[in-house]
Protein backbone atom coordinates (compact mmCIF):
# COMPACT_ATOMS: atom_id res chain seq x y z
CA UNK A 1 0.00 0.00 0.00
CA UNK A 2 2.89 2.41 0.90
CA UNK A 3 3.99 1.86 -3.29
CA UNK A 4 0.29 2.30 -4.64
CA UNK A 5 -1.85 3.59 -1.63
CA UNK A 6 -4.74 4.37 -4.38
CA UNK A 7 -4.23 0.36 -5.10
CA UNK A 8 -4.53 1.22 -8.91
CA UNK A 9 -2.10 -0.92 -10.14
CA UNK A 10 -3.15 -4.56 -10.23
CA UNK A 11 -0.63 -7.00 -8.74
CA UNK A 12 -2.11 -10.09 -9.38
CA UNK A 13 -0.50 -11.42 -12.81
CA UNK A 14 3.12 -9.82 -11.96
CA UNK A 15 5.30 -12.18 -12.00
CA UNK A 16 7.05 -11.06 -9.16
CA UNK A 17 4.09 -12.36 -7.16
CA UNK A 18 3.42 -15.56 -8.88
CA UNK A 19 4.16 -18.01 -5.61
CA UNK A 20 2.23 -15.59 -2.80
CA UNK A 21 -1.07 -15.52 -5.54
CA UNK A 22 -0.52 -19.49 -5.81
CA UNK A 23 0.17 -20.05 -1.93
CA UNK A 24 -3.22 -18.11 -0.98
CA UNK A 25 -5.26 -19.10 -3.83
CA UNK A 26 -4.39 -23.04 -2.13
CA UNK A 27 -5.26 -21.86 1.08
CA UNK A 28 -8.29 -20.64 -0.38
CA UNK A 29 -9.20 -23.79 -2.11
CA UNK A 30 -8.38 -25.93 1.38
CA UNK A 31 -10.24 -23.35 3.11
CA UNK A 32 -13.39 -23.94 0.90
CA UNK A 33 -13.37 -27.70 0.80
CA UNK A 34 -12.86 -28.08 4.85
CA UNK A 35 -16.03 -25.89 5.21
CA UNK A 36 -18.27 -28.15 2.58
CA UNK A 37 -18.66 -24.97 0.51
CA UNK A 38 -21.11 -25.67 -2.39
CA UNK A 39 -18.75 -24.30 -4.95
CA UNK A 40 -16.44 -26.33 -4.48
CA UNK A 41 -19.30 -29.10 -5.84
CA UNK A 42 -19.77 -26.58 -8.84
CA UNK A 43 -23.26 -25.83 -7.24
CA UNK A 44 -23.83 -22.31 -7.23
CA UNK A 45 -25.25 -21.38 -3.55
CA UNK A 46 -27.01 -17.92 -4.99
CA UNK A 47 -29.22 -19.28 -7.30
CA UNK A 48 -31.10 -21.23 -4.96
CA UNK A 49 -30.33 -18.91 -1.17
CA UNK A 50 -32.71 -18.78 1.23
CA UNK A 51 -33.73 -14.99 1.17
CA UNK A 52 -35.67 -13.18 3.91
CA UNK A 53 -37.70 -11.28 1.89
CA UNK A 54 -40.09 -13.63 -0.02
CA UNK A 55 -42.19 -10.80 -1.47
CA UNK A 56 -39.32 -10.22 -3.92
CA UNK A 57 -37.87 -13.47 -4.74
CA UNK A 58 -40.90 -15.32 -4.66
CA UNK A 59 -42.03 -13.54 -7.28
CA UNK A 60 -41.61 -15.98 -10.24
CA UNK A 61 -39.84 -13.75 -12.64
CA UNK A 62 -37.60 -11.88 -10.89
CA UNK A 63 -34.22 -13.15 -11.96
CA UNK A 64 -35.19 -12.13 -15.78
CA UNK A 65 -37.46 -9.07 -14.80
CA UNK A 66 -36.10 -7.77 -11.89
CA UNK A 67 -38.42 -6.85 -9.07
CA UNK A 68 -41.86 -6.45 -8.68
CA UNK A 69 -43.11 -2.96 -8.57
CA UNK A 70 -44.55 -2.42 -6.59
CA UNK A 71 -43.55 -4.58 -4.52
CA UNK A 72 -46.60 -6.73 -2.79
CA UNK A 73 -47.61 -6.48 0.52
Amino acid sequence: MKNDPGQLHNLADDPEYKEIRRSLAKRLTNYLEAHNDPRMQGKNPWDDYPFTDKRIFNHPDWKTHGFPAPLPE
